[in-house]
C-alpha cells in the first residue's frame, strides 16, 4: 500500500509518497521538489502549479494564489484588508464575516477529483507534535517539560506549544511531510 501526503503552502506545495521502501519527496516536471501554489485560469483551460506561475504574468486577474493567508482571519481584519489591496483578484465577504474561502473542504474535494481517497486532514503543527511524540521514546515519565513546534511559512509562522520536553523544534516543510508521512504508513498499515 501507498500513502500520498501535500504539504499545501501559501508560496508552494511538496507532494511525497510513502511505500514499504520509505518516504520520496516527488518531483514537479520540471524536476523540482516544490511546486508553485497557484491556479490560472484561462479561456478554455486552467494552469496549475508551475504552468499557472508562467501564465500569470500574462494573465494576473485571473490567477488565484496566496489564499492560505486569508483562512481563518476576519474579513473586516485591517491587516487582512491591506492584504487584499496587493491581490489581483478580489475576494469577498462571506457570510460568517470571513473570506469566502473553504480551503478544508477544497482541499478534500480535489484529492478526491484526483482520484485519491484523503485519509485525513491536518494543522501544520498538529502534524508535527504528533510525528514528534511518535519518535521521541527518550521522554522522561515523571518531569514536566516544554517543546515549542514552529512552522516559518512564507506568509506566516505558527507555533504549537506542549509540555513534554525542554526544547524548541526548528522543521522545514520537507522534513515535517516525511514525518507525516511515516506517521500515516503506520496508522493506515496492517500489523
Amino acid at each position: 500500500m501507498s500513502v500520498v501526503g501535500f504539504d499545501l503552502g501559501n508560496e508552494s506545495c511538496v507532494v511525497a509518497v510513502a511505500r514499504q521502501r520509505g518516504i520520496d519527496v516527488v518531483l514537479n516536471d520540471e524536476s523540482k521538489r516544490e511546486t508553485p501554489a497557484l491556479v490560472c485560469f484561462g479561456d478554455k483551460h486552467r494552469f496549475l502549479g508551475t504552468a499557472g506561475a508562467a501564465t500569470s504574468m500574462m494573465n494576473p486577474k485571473n490567477t488565484i494564489s496566496q489564499i492560505k493567508r486569508l483562512i481563518g482571519r476576519p474579513f473586516s481584519d485591517p491587516e487582512l484588508q491591506q492584504d487584499l489591496k496587493a491581490l489581483p483578484f478580489s475576494v469577498t465577504e462571506g457570510p460568517d464575516g470571513f473570506p469566502l474561502i473553504n480551503a478544508r473542504r477544497a482541499v478534500m474535494d480535489a484529492a478526491t477529483i484526483a482520484g485519491l481517497h484523503p485519509l485525513r486532514l491536518m494543522h501544520e503543527t498538529t502534524a508535527t507534535a504528533l510525528a514528534y511524540g511518535i519518535y521521541k521514546t527518550d521522554l522522561p515519565e515523571n518531569e514536566q517539560l516544554n517543546v515549542a513546534f514552529i512552522d516559518i511559512g512564507h506568509a506566516s509562522m505558527q507555533v504549537s506549544s506542549e509540555a513534554q520536553c525542554p526544547l524548541v523544534q526548528y522543521i522545514t516543510r520537507e522534513l515535517l511531510t516525511c514525518l507525516i508521512m511515516e506517521h500515516v504508513m503506520r496508522f493506515a498499515s496492517p500489523e
